[in-house]
């Protein structure tokens, strides 16, 4: 198994973020995404720089989405059910498999939880 020098677990606008500038430094990493953003749900975002009239949270996604592959990031559809740092590195598993990484960037979001 490959040591990444990053594993990016969320796929929503911070962690695409932080795959346009990790691929951008040509660092080895992967973009792990667990399904659905909240973002897709926002109808028109105002607090997100270069769109000054606003944004759908879906257009928002596909842009961030649409950068990132461009610049060679590799997004994998998993959802990681334990984090364990193994010495130095940390060992991320969903399901049957597994990523080892120097470093990890959890941008997991948030999950609303209605009464």
């Amino acid at each position: 198994m490959r040591t990444l020098d990053c594993l990016v677990v969320g796929a929503g606008p911070a962690g695409l973020t932080a795959a346009i500038y990790l691929a951008r430094f040509r660092r080895d990493f992967l973009v792990l995404d667990g399904g659905p953003s909240r973002a897709e749900l926002i109808p028109s975002t105002h607090n997100f720089p270069a769109w000054p009239q606003g944004v759908s949270g879906r257009k928002l996604l596909a842009r961030l989405r649409e950068q990132a592959l461009a610049h060679g990031a590799e997004i994998v559809e998993a959802r990681v059910e334990c984090l364990q740092r193994d010495g130095r590195e940390f060992v991320a598993i969903a399901g049957e498999r597994r990523w080892r990484a120097r470093s990890v960037v959890l941008a997991t979001g948030i999950v609303d939880r209605h009464p």
